[in-house]
C-alpha cells in the first residue's frame, strides 16, 4: 500500500460482503433463477493487482466498508510480531517490483475494459440496464495515491487521508440510490474492487515524480544508509560505464588540453590558416675567384663604377658575442653601423645597457658607429609588439641622424640575422638591383651544430628612399635572394642569457610553465636540439609539421660559416659543432 508500506503484512481492513434478502426485479418474460444462498462468512481482500474475473464477481452483493484500523498509528492497531522486520523487507521488495511494472495506462485500460464487459453481461442476461460510472470518474472519486509527508525515522508512516475514507467515498458515489418503495438494486462492484485493489497495489492516476519511493521502507536504517540508498536510487537510470567515463575521462581530457593545447593548435594550423604567398627566389652566384663584373652579369645586373654606401642598423638587447661576429663579418663592406639600445625589454622588463658597458670591445667600429639610447615605457600588461614597434620607430630616426641618403643600402635585420659579407659586397657593386630584397638565411638553433632549415627570410636590404623607406621587420616584397647568410637563434654562452631572452622577447607567451626556465632543463634541451618552449614547428602543411617534429639532427659541417667565428675558435668554441655545454654564469 502506498499509504503505509511498513504495515504491509499486518491485518488489512476487511470488506464484509453481505447479501440483501430482496432480489432485484427482473423483466416479466425472464425465467426465474434458482434460489441462491449468499455466503455468510467475511471475505478478506488483501490485494487486487488486477480486476477480478467476471466468474468470480457476478454473485457479489452490495458491500460495506469496515472501520477497522488501517495504519500502525491508528488506535487499536495490532502489535508487531517478532518476525516483523523480515516481513517488512520482503513486503518492500515485492511492493517495489509490483509498482514498477504497473503503469497508469495499463490500470486505466483494464478498468475501462471491465466496465464495458460488465455492461454487456447485464444486458445479455436481461438484467436492468443501468448507466455505469466511467473508470476515469471512479479514479477521480478515489483521488490520487496518497503522497503525504513520509517520516522515515523511527516513527510510524503517515498518509492523509486514510484509505478507508476514500473507500467509503467511492461506495457512496458509485452505489445507485434506492427508489421509494422499491428494493435496492444489486450493484456491480467489480470496478470498485478493482480500483481499490489497484490503490492498495500502488496505482496512481498521475505520473510519479518520486523515483526513490521504496527507499523509506526500512524504518530501522540509519540516516547514512538511507542517504546512500537514495543516491543509488537516483543513479539507477545512469549507465555505470558512461558515468565512469564522465568522471575519469573528462578530467583527463582537460589536463591534456592544459598541458598540450598549444601543440594541438599548432598541429591543426594547416586547417585554419593558409600558407603565405611563396617568394620569388633569385639564384645567388658566388665564388671568391670570380670577378665582380662576371658575378653581376650572372645575376642579370650591371656593375657600378663605385660601390654604394652601406648602413647596418640593429636593435640591441644582450647578444654581445653574436654582435661581435656580425660586425667583423660585415666590417669590410659597411660604411656606418647604427645601434639603438634601450633600458627596457619588449615585455617591459628593466635591463642593463650591455653595449654601453662593453663598448670598448667594439673599438674597431667606433669611428663608424652611431649609437643611441632610448628609455623604456614600462607599461604593464601591454602587448610586447607595441614596445617593439616603438623602438623600431626610434631606430628609424637614428638612421637619419647617421646621415643616410637616397640609393644608399640599408640592412634591416636583428642582431642574430647575419648577412654574409660577399652578399652585401655583391649588392653594393651591382646596379639595377631590386628596391627591396629579402635575404634567405640558413636557420640555426643554439649553435651552428643544429641546422633547422633555410627558411629564414625576415632580413632585408633596401635602396634607401627618403620619406618612403621605414625600418621594419616583416615581409615587404616577394623577391628573395637565396643563401645569403646565417640566422643563429638563441646562440648564447651563458644559461642565464637563455632565461633572460625567453622572458624578454615578444613571444613571452610561449612560457606556459615555470619549469621551462629551469637551468638543467635548458641545458638538456640545448644538447638534444629540442624546442625550448616545447612547441611544434610553425609550418603550414601537415607534411612539413610531421617532418620537423622531434629534435633537430646534428650537423658536423663547419664549412661556409662566418670567417671571424673560425678565426676565434678559442673564444667561440661553444658555437661550433660538437660543443653544446653552456656556462652557468
Amino acid at each position: 500500500m502506498v499509504g503505509c508500506p511498513q504495515n504491509e503484512d499486518k491485518q488489512r481492513p476487511a470488506l464484509r460482503l453481505g447479501h440483501s434478502h430482496a432480489t432485484p426485479p427482473h423483466h416479466a418474460h425472464a425465467q426465474a433463477r434458482p434460489p441462491h444462498h449468499p455466503p455468510t462468512q467475511t471475505a478478506i481482500i488483501k490485494r487486487f493487482p488486477e480486476p477480478l474475473p467476471v466468474s468470480h464477481r457476478k454473485h457479489l452483493p452490495l458491500a460495506s466498508v469496515d472501520d477497522s484500523p488501517f495504519c500502525a498509528s491508528a488506535p487499536g492497531a495490532p502489535t508487531k510480531s517478532p518476525n516483523a522486520p523480515a516481513r517488512h523487507a520482503a513486503a518492500s521488495k515485492r511492493r517495489s517490483r509490483e509498482s514498477e511494472t504497473r503503469t497508469e495506462t495499463r490500470a486505466r485500460g483494464t478498468l475501462e475494459g471491465q466496465d464495458a464487459k460488465s455492461h454487456a453481461r447485464r444486458q445479455s442476461s436481461g438484467g436492468e440496464a443501468r448507466a455505469l460510472l466511467p473508470a476515469a470518474a471512479i479514479v477521480r472519486a478515489i483521488g490520487p495515491a496518497p503522497r503525504g509527508k513520509r517520516d522515515c525515522g523511527r516513527r510510524a508512516c503517515r498518509a492523509d487521508p486514510p484509505l478507508r475514507d476514500r473507500r467509503a467515498r467511492v461506495v457512496r458515489r458509485v452505489a445507485p440510490p434506492r427508489a421509494s418503495g422499491a428494493p435496492a438494486a444489486a450493484a456491480d462492484f467489480s470496478v470498485v474492487l478493482a480500483v481499490l485493489g489497484a490503490m492498495e497495489a500502488g496505482y496512481c492516476n498521475r505520473k510519479k515524480t518520486d523515483i526513490c519511493e521504496g527507499v523509506c521502507d526500512n524504518e530501522y536504517g540509519s540516516k547514512s544508509v538511507l542517504s546512500m540508498s537514495r543516491l543509488k536510487c537516483a543513479l539507477r537510470g545512469f549507465d555505470l560505464r558512461a558515468l565512469l567515463i564522465l568522471l575519469i575521462g573528462v578530467p583527463i581530457l582537460i589536463f591534456v588540453i592544459y598541458m598540450h593545447g598549444q601543440k594541438v593548435t599548432y598541429f591543426l594550423r594547416p586547417i585554419w590558416e593558409k600558407p603565405p604567398k611563396p617568394f620569388t627566389i633569385l639564384p645567388h652566384y658566388y665564388h671568391e675567384n670570380v670577378s665582380m663584373d662576371n658575378l653581376c652579369k650572372l645575376h642579370g645586373w650591371k656593375v657600378r663604377e663605385t660601390p654604394r654606401r652601406v648602413f647596418d642598423a640593429v636593435l640591441f638587447s644582450n647578444e654581445l658575442d653574436i654582435l661581435d661576429i656580425r660586425w667583423h663579418e660585415l666590417s669590410p663592406y659597411v660604411s656606418e653601423f647604427v645601434l639603438l639600445e634601450s633600458n627596457s625589454t619588449f615585455t617591459g622588463i628593466k635591463k642593463d645597457l650591455h653595449f654601453k658597458e662593453n663598448r670598448q670591445r667594439f673599438e674597431f667600429a667606433e669611428s663608424r658607429l652611431t649609437y643611441g639610447m632610448i628609455g623604456g615605457r614600462f607599461v604593464k600588461g601591454e602587448n610586447p609588439f607595441v614596445e617593439e614597434s616603438y623602438q623600431r620607430v626610434a631606430l628609424d630616426q637614428l638612421i637619419k641622424i647617421a646621415g643616410i641618403t637616397d640609393d644608399d643600402l640599408l640592412i634591416m635585420s636583428d642582431v642574430d640575422e647575419i648577412p654574409s659579407g660577399h652578399t652585401i659586397n655583391l649588392l653594393r657593386w651591382c646596379d639595377d638591383i631590386p628596391e627591396i630584397l629579402h635575404l634567405q638565411l640558413r636557420n640555426y638553433l643554439y649553435s651552428f651544430q643544429f641546422l633547422l632549415d633555410d627558411k629564414s627570410w625576415r632580413a632585408s636590404v633596401h635602396r634607401y628612399r627618403a620619406g618612403k623607406t621605414r625600418y621594419a621587420h616583416f615581409r615587404q616584397t616577394d623577391d628573395l635572394l637565396a643563401d645569403s647568410g646565417w640566422h643563429c637563434s638563441f646562440c648564447f654562452r651563458y644559461i642565464n642569457d637563455f632565461i633572460f631572452k625567453m622572458k624578454a622577447y615578444s613571444h613571452v607567451d610561449r612560457i606556459r610553465f615555470k619549469y621551462f626556465l629551469n637551468p638543467k632543463r635548458i641545458q638538456h634541451v640545448i644538447c638534444e636540439g629540442s624546442d625550448l618552449f616545447d612547441m611544434l614547428p610553425e609550418e603550414y602543411t601537415f607534411q612539413e609539421i610531421i617532418a620537423k617534429m622531434g629534435p633537430i639532427p646534428s650537423t658536423f659541417s663547419a664549412v661556409h660559416l662566418p670567417a671571424y667565428l673560425l678565426e676565434q675558435t678559442d673564444r667561440y668554441r661553444y658555437l661550433l659543432p660538437g660543443h653544446c655545454k653552456r656556462e652557468s654564469g
